[in-house]
């Protein structure tokens, strides 16, 4: 989508920078749950576990007799479940007195050491001593006829585990298809949202290209006072520019008449010196203002911000400057529209002033021929101006676009004034403007815009 490029040094794409926190938020709330999820699948286990040893050890507390007869404890295992009764089968008991001890034969080698239980306490742990297994471990102490008894039950939790890992590893699995489709549409959805600023962009370009613009006004409720400040920038800073533009020209025509009467003052003073030095500020002053007046006259209607079309605005400078002269000049030009281009992404009014003061320079001091040609590269354009006029010496090539030089005020030197101007121009481009001589033996100027 055009309207999320940006420029080398411009900031990351919005659209991106959403897309990637709305990423991180779900990637840390899939991990929050699934954290959540094992604590809560380990806990639920534990608790039917020990909820099953809980009932293991009441049946051994019941299977517990003590005969009176004979004066001693017998374990009934009758009521005890056969799974006490195969060789670490995974469920064990241990019960444990002063008097007697009795294990599980599923214990079978293994020997315990209990600590003695407090009376009507109860306690769980894991315990790994058989490799392979871990044991959840359910420990309590009771007294029945006057004896005390600790009574141990464990139940090997391992495969519980197993199946809780691989049912866990499932479920990220499931999360992250879950993710790559959420982020797909979150994509898609962040998208279709940029796209309704599309229009603004069409707007915008329509306004740079010359063509009657309006600004949409159905944007997103978020960008709608954007939308409207740029409204009021586009409109203020156009009638700015225009106003401006418009009043140098009126102002160098008003004051063309004080000049023409500092003119006339000149010739009626008796002090030569006087008169010549008012007659050397009216040349000058009627120099300039001329220049303005041809500048004005060469951009025509100022319309700020509009693409630079060089093939319909070159024809216009040269067919003002060939009324200007009284022999036209042969003028050749490579018409830009063969090499697939009909406008080119420059202010049109600066363009204007930069291609219409240095073709001005050519046709002021060409003898008969004045040639323009376009170089369109990936990155840049470039152009060449070329004359056949008298030139400029090598050593007075750099003065050409120093403020306030003047070669042309020296018979023969004919090129500088406004130049100055056109550095600037290309300056603000970050182009350049350099100076040669030409093969039609007058002066080449050759221009270097990139393209934005």
């Amino acid at each position: 989508m055009s309207f999320l490029n940006h420029p080398a040094n411009a900031q990351p794409s919005l659209a991106m920078q959403l897309k990637r926190q709305l990423f991180l938020l779900s990637l840390a709330l899939m991990v929050i749950f699934l954290v959540i999820l094992h604590w809560g699948l380990n806990r639920l286990t534990q608790d039917v576990v020990l909820a099953r040893l809980e009932r293991q050890a009441a049946n051994l507390i019941s299977a517990l007799v003590y005969q009176t007869e004979q004066q001693s404890w017998q374990l009934r295992t009758a009521g005890i479940d056969e799974i006490y009764h195969r060789v670490h089968s995974g469920a064990y008991y241990y019960i444990d007195s002063e008097q007697v001890q009795y294990s599980s034969r599923s214990l079978w080698d293994i020997q315990l050491t209990l600590d003695k239980m407090p009376l009507d306490q109860q306690t769980h742990y894991l315990d790994t001593r058989l490799q392979g297994q871990t044991w959840l471990v359910l420990q309590q102490g009771i007294q029945k006829h006057n004896t005390h008894f600790t009574i141990w039950v464990a139940e090997d939790i391992s495969e519980l585990k197993i199946s809780i890992y691989i049912l866990e590893i499932a479920l990220v699995g499931v999360f992250l298809f879950v993710l790559a489709i959420q982020v797909s549409l979150q994509q898609k959805i962040i998208l279709g949202a940029f796209a309704r600023l599309t229009p603004l962009q069409n707007a915008i370009t329509a306004q740079r290209m010359g063509e009657t613009f309006d600004l949409p006004k159905n944007t997103p409720q978020e960008v709608t006072p954007l939308v409207e400040a740029i409204r009021q920038l586009l409109q203020t800073s156009s009638a700015q520019i225009k106003r401006s533009r418009m009043a140098l020209g009126n102002l160098a025509h008003e004051l063309k008449h004080p000049l023409q009467h500092l003119a006339h003052i000149s010739q009626g003073l008796e002090s030569k010196e006087q008169a010549q030095l008012l007659q050397a500020i009216y040349q000058e002053l009627h120099y300039k203002i001329e220049r303005e007046l041809k500048r004005a006259r060469i951009a025509g209607t100022p319309n700020p911000g509009q693409y630079f079309m060089p093939d319909q605005e070159i024809l216009h400078i040269v067919n003002f400057l060939q009324m200007m002269r009284e022999t036209p000049l042969d003028f050749t030009y490579q018409n830009l529209a063969s090499q697939g281009k009909t406008q080119l992404p420059f202010d049109r009014d600066d363009m204007l002033e930069l291609f219409g003061n240095l073709l001005d320079n050519a046709w002021r001091y060409a003898h008969q021929q004045v040639r323009l040609s376009w170089t369109l590269e990936a990155h840049q354009l470039q152009a060449q101006i070329e004359d056949d006029g008298e030139g400029v010496a090598a050593a007075s090539l750099a003065l050409l676009t120093q403020r306030g030089v003047r070669l042309d005020e020296q018979a023969g030197a004919g090129h500088g004034l406004g130049l100055s101007i056109c550095q600037a121009i290309v300056e603000s481009y970050q182009g350049e403007l350099a100076f040669q001589a030409s093969p039609l033996g007058g002066l080449q100027v050759n221009v270097r815009l990139p393209l934005p």
